[in-house]
């Protein structure tokens, strides 16, 4: 007898394990099943029927033995079948290209005509930041203001040796004045008064006039140095180029700013957007100045999908040897719902 025993395998699959004993010489006989000559006959000529079939079927030709499952059908019905289904997906085509010229509809980016990063023209040290992110700001308006004791300093300096030179200048003016009514005086005495003394009249006369031309010129570069230190006070506040929002601040008070280098903070004009779009060449004629479009962004600052209505602002003359695109901006309305970033679908009408 043999003992034996099942489980289930690594792979999963069932497995019928025999334990090693003793056989006896009746179970080692073979059986008539799967492995009986006569059996392994019929499974032969079973698979050649099989073969010559299929090779009839693919000859289009019908035995009286086949079965009667077997198509009969002539390969010109087929084709005719065939070629009427290709023929309905081809107007399928042509209708849905058709539907498609009367209005073309892509997807862009809304951008803001106006964006910067605001950097600084000069060095220095951040002594406050009077805005914060989100904040709307308008043109002129300060920004980030830097430590500005030393230009502060030098601009009060440069002012007062301007009033310096401008009081000296006024003080020859009067001196100018007087010793040219004084020669004049002794011009009109003549002959009652010695000739030195009119010579020295007029030398004075002579020294005043040049003395007041160079104190004109100290006065202008006195004016010069303060409208310098002006510039550089001013250097150290940072102001709105434009009105918009502020949406980043890179920097902290105490931070240290390289000029020109160092970010400072971004403003966006949240009221002038514009989508940007890449259009197939074969629309190119199509495309003007000017052209209504539809606009639908994917939501608003409610959660709502908007629709709204905007013109072809820009049309670039250049086509993409590439891509065989064109660039399109079409102008989207700032209206306080849409923000930079959103996608947006423009219809382009026949």
């Amino acid at each position: 007898m043999t003992s034996r025993t099942s489980f289930v395998g690594s792979s999963g699959f069932f497995v019928k394990k025999y334990s090693p004993r003793r056989h006896s010489a009746a179970s080692l006989q073979p059986k008539d099943s799967f492995h009986h000559e006569g059996h392994e006959e019929h499974e032969v000529k079973k698979f050649r029927n099989i073969n010559v079939r299929n090779l009839r079927v693919l000859r289009g030709e019908r035995h009286p033995g086949d079965s009667a499952r077997v198509s009969t059908r002539k390969p010109e019905a087929s084709f005719f079948k065939g070629l009427q289904m290709l023929l309905g997906m081809f107007s399928l085509l042509c209708s849905g290209y058709a539907a498609g010229a009367a209005e073309l509809t892509l997807t862009g980016v809304v951008r803001a005509q106006e964006e910067v990063v605001v950097r600084s023209e000069s060095g220095g040290i951040v002594q406050r930041i009077a805005v914060r992110e989100g904040e709307r700001v308008r043109e002129g308006q300060v920004l980030v203001e830097l430590k500005n004791d030393r230009q502060k300093i030098a601009l009060e300096l440069t002012r007062a040796r301007l009033g310096k030179a401008q009081a000296l200048l006024a003080e020859t003016k009067v001196l100018l004045d007087n010793a040219k009514k004084e020669h004049a005086r002794v011009k009109i005495a003549g002959d009652a008064l010695p000739r030195k003394e009119l010579d020295d009249k007029g030398d004075q006369v002579l020294r005043l006039e040049a003395l007041l031309q160079a104190q004109e010129a100290e006065v202008k570069q006195a004016k010069e140095e303060v409208n310098l230190r002006a510039i550089e006070l001013k250097e150290t506040q940072l102001l709105a180029p434009f009105s918009g929002a502020v949406t980043e601040i890179y920097i902290h008070r105490g931070d240290t700013l390289r000029p020109m280098d160092t970010q400072v903070l971004e403003i966006v004009d949240l009221d002038r957007l514009f989508a940007e779009l890449l259009l197939p060449v074969s629309h190119l004629h199509r495309i003007r100045l000017d052209h209504r479009v539809k606009i639908r962004v994917e939501s608003d600052a409610s959660g709502r999908p908007a629709v709204l209505e905007g013109r072809v602002i820009h049309v670039n003359p250049k086509v993409d040897a590439a891509s065989r695109t064109f660039r399109v901006k079409v102008a989207v309305p700032g209206d306080g719902r849409i923000r930079p970033g959103m996608t947006a679908q423009i219809s382009f009408g026949s």
